[in-house]
């Protein structure tokens, strides 16, 4: 028997130590104020963030078609090309070849052959890529042009050179995205100064025709100013802004004579030297370091000496910038061409 004194510690005793507690014992409210305080993140702004709601998705009734773009279409290499070549003016083809290892320390390199052809028209631009690969980290280790197109070579061949040599920048060392760039916009820009050349070799090459366009120019000049013969100009061959489109409908006997011509030479009708009177456009095309073209034209007239002596009025400094006036604006060099000409062809007359 247990004495009635040692009763009670006893239970108390077995309760601690075999009956859980129904709830645990709360703790004092001034002590988690103290540890709110003691806690340097409890002061900034996001630290009552843990108190959000969870978040619950909607439920959606049914379940909504994938975009036409979500999954890829599963096409072979013949259908995939028209869209890879849909932003180049070119058609690519080449080989590749694995090449040997002196030893296993050497990296396993992939050569690269690449042949370039305008697509359109065909035949008028040709140019060859070699390009040596490291497998493991698909850096280009050796780049090369072994065949570049005659017509490109004065412009686009420095360029590339600089592409392919160490001496430039980090971006631009063998840098094949930025050449084959380059070699996309020279083209662009090439059919369209050769279509001008035609243009000009077939409107203002014979003089009777030269003497027919600068009189048309005049008599346009008095019936009406020329904002409101902006819409005739464009139906009448109107340089870049009208012949854009056709540029693409030209054959290739049509451009190979102008291909890569830089320079264009137009006698000034009714002068009384005409073997040295002549206008002479400069078309060169430029690149940036992103391989972006622009063109670069400018005027030279060619005259006497003794006209220029007589030049009171300064009206061959004024034709310079005239034509240059309007090759920047949206005139294009067509319509620049047969205003400097009707100008000068009428001053020298007079």
């Amino acid at each position: 028997m247990i004495p009635t004194s040692r009763r009670t510690p006893l239970f108390d005793l077995l309760r601690r130590h075999l009956v859980q507690p129904e709830k645990e014992v709360r703790k004092d409210a001034a002590e988690d104020w103290f540890d709110l305080a003691m806690n340097p993140a409890s002061w900034l702004s996001f630290a009552s963030l843990g108190n959000t709601q969870p978040f619950m998705p909607k439920q959606q009734g049914e379940d909504l078609p994938a975009p036409v773009s979500h999954h890829p279409i599963k096409m072979t290499v013949s259908e995939e090309l028209p869209y890879l070549q849909a932003f180049t003016p070119f058609e690519l083809s080449g080989t590749t070849h694995m090449l040997s290892r002196e030893d296993a320390d050497t990296p396993l390199l992939r050569k690269h052959n690449i042949v370039i052809r305008s697509s359109q028209p065909a035949g008028l631009f040709m140019a060859k890529i070699d390009m040596t690969v490291d497998t493991e980290k698909l850096q280009i280790k050796e780049l090369t042009v072994p065949r570049l197109d005659p017509a490109a070579a004065a412009e686009l061949g420095p360029f590339i050179e600089k592409i392919i040599n160490d001496d430039s920048n980090v971006h631009m060392r063998r840098n094949v995205s930025i050449m084959t760039w380059a070699m996309a916009e020279w083209y662009r820009i090439a059919v369209e100064r050769a279509h001008v050349w035609h243009l000009l070799d077939s409107e203002l090459g014979d003089k009777d025709k030269l003497i027919q366009s600068v009189a048309k120019i005049r008599t346009r000049r008095k019936k009406r100013r020329r904002k409101d013969d902006d819409d005739t100009q464009s139906h009448e061959t109107d340089g870049i802004s009208g012949d854009k489109d056709r540029t693409e409908n030209q054959s290739r006997s049509v451009l190979l004579p102008h291909f890569g011509r830089t320079t264009y030479e137009i006698p000034i009708p009714d002068a009384v030297d005409e073997a040295i009177s002549c206008l002479r456009i400069h078309w060169r095309i430029e690149f940036d370091w992103t391989g972006e073209a622009r063109s670069k034209v400018g005027l030279m007239i060619g005259m006497p000496g003794r006209w220029r002596q007589g030049d009171d009025r300064g009206s061959l400094a004024a034709a310079s910038k005239v034509f240059e006036r309007l090759v920047q604006g949206s005139e294009g060099p067509m319509t620049a061409v047969r205003t400097v000409v009707a100008l000068l062809a009428g001053d020298v007359s007079s």
